[in-house]
């Protein structure tokens, strides 16, 4: 949150957050502090952090047993009706990498308010370290969900335009900008973002 308000340059709220990060911090370690549970509830954060952490590591995207027992004896049709199955599975730890490379590469969407969500999802997977496995990435990778679509969005237009491009005939003067739509309507979001940041600015 820091990072977002001094990125927009909203000092009010870099100022007002502060405080009040300060304010619940200086009460929480006080009411500790009083009934004498400061002490061993970081001692309890040291034994977990060294102690739970090692037993528990568990790899990016992993399931209990591996993928590969999902396919023991399976044949024929059942091969592929699995494969699809597993997709599904895996796909709590695919979104991620695809919402980061996909984001990397929709260089227009690097200055606007999608940054800020793709570092809460960033934050989100990184918080399961270090037990990574595809039932954790569950609950943290919805936002993922949101920045990968939104650069699959920002994405397809480039890539249906150079399609296009390279399909065109002189004939062919029939074409459609019904592909367009999505990156108009990124387009449409933003300027009412910038907006609406600009009256609260004012």
């Amino acid at each position: 949150m820091f990072a977002w308000t001094f990125f927009v340059r909203r000092w009010k709220g870099v100022v007002s957050l502060a405080a009040g990060v300060a304010a619940v911090s200086a009460l929480a370690g006080g009411a500790l502090l009083a009934t004498g549970s400061l002490g061993p509830m970081v001692q309890h954060f040291a034994w977990t952090a060294s102690q739970y952490s090692t037993a528990n590591r568990f790899p990016y995207g992993g399931i209990i047993g591996g993928y590969p027992a999902l396919f023991s004896d399976v044949h024929g049709l059942n091969l592929g009706i699995h494969a699809i199955l597993v997709f599904f599975i895996a796909l709590p730890a695919v979104v991620p990498i695809c919402a980061l490379l996909g984001f990397s590469a929709a260089r227009q969407l690097w200055k606007t308010p999608l940054l800020f969500i793709l570092a809460c999802a960033i934050a989100a997977i990184l918080a399961c370290a270090p037990r990574m496995d595809v039932e954790h990435l569950r609950y943290s990778s919805p936002l993922s969900y949101v920045v990968a679509s939104c650069a699959l969005a920002s994405l397809l237009p480039r890539i249906r335009g150079k399609r296009d491009a390279a399909t065109f005939r002189p004939g062919n003067l029939s074409l459609r900008p019904s592909h367009n739509r999505p990156a108009k309507f990124i387009e449409q979001s933003l300027l009412a973002y910038r907006r609406t940041d600009q009256d609260h600015r004012l």
